[in-house]
């Protein structure tokens, strides 16, 4: 049987703490950490969802607007300085690159994309800010995390590189169900009517993430036009 994942436990400030603890026991406990979101637009305001399955403490057996999503582990120790600072404490951690990393191995995992290592953000890639969120889920899980958010943008392209995905989407066996596109419209509005099985958990302590993914689907899909209306004329 597999080891759980350990992750960094951070302070209400995103403070590098050197504390290690097992998911389980930061999601009970309500610890703070860091993880990441991949949203994936197909360039016409759509959204990849997903239906998580029953081996996931959060949105469990529910449709997520996150595409892809995943705990910084407390693995990855080469973007952590242990020398220790002028205070003592753990001089730094790069929060960015661990991210990166996090992305690129959790969208294997969940749904069999490989994203591109090198040139990460000239792959029509957009990292569009960290949220804050803290919230208890009605099974009693804590959900207090700093998210590093990312938009990919598959099989058109706005940078001239392009990102095909599988036609057909290898998904992790009990924790992602399915998925489907959908747009960010539909998706809103199911937000905004709290609709208890469909984004229940993400609303409404996630207004800012939902504004801010939209916003950049629909940035994308109003690029895109615009490319293909330059290529028109």
């Amino acid at each position: 049987m597999a080891s759980e994942e350990l992750l960094h436990v951070v302070t209400p400030q995103m403070g590098f703490t050197g504390v290690v603890k097992p998911k389980s026991q930061v999601h009970r406990d309500g610890d703070w950490h860091v993880c990441v979101h991949g949203f994936v637009t197909d360039g016409t305001g759509r959204l990849l969802v997903q239906y998580r399955g029953p081996m996931v403490n959060l949105m469990r057996e529910r449709w997520d607007f996150v595409s892809v999503a995943g705990h910084i582990s407390a693995s990855h120790e080469d973007s952590i300085d242990h020398n220790p600072a002028a205070d003592g404490g753990p001089r730094a951690i790069d929060w960015l690159q661990l991210a990166i990393e996090t992305l690129i191995r959790e969208f294997e995992e969940e749904i069999g994309v490989v994203l591109p290592r090198e040139e990460f953000f000239g792959f029509d890639i957009f990292f569009i800010g960290i949220t804050r969120t803290d919230q208890q889920t009605e099974d009693g899980w804590w959900d207090r995390t700093f998210s590093f958010n990312f938009v990919i943008v598959e099989g058109v392209s706005t940078t001239g590189s392009e990102h095909i995905f599988p036609e057909e989407l290898r998904l992790e066996p009990g924790k992602v169900l399915e998925v489907k596109w959908m747009d960010v419209g539909d998706i809103e509005a199911a937000l905004r009517r709290e609709r208890p099985e469909i984004f229940a958990e993400r609303w409404p302590d996630q207004r800012r993430l939902v504004a801010s993914v939209i916003h950049a689907v629909q940035q994308v899909r109003d690029d895109v036009r615009w490319a293909e209306e330059d290529q028109s004329d």
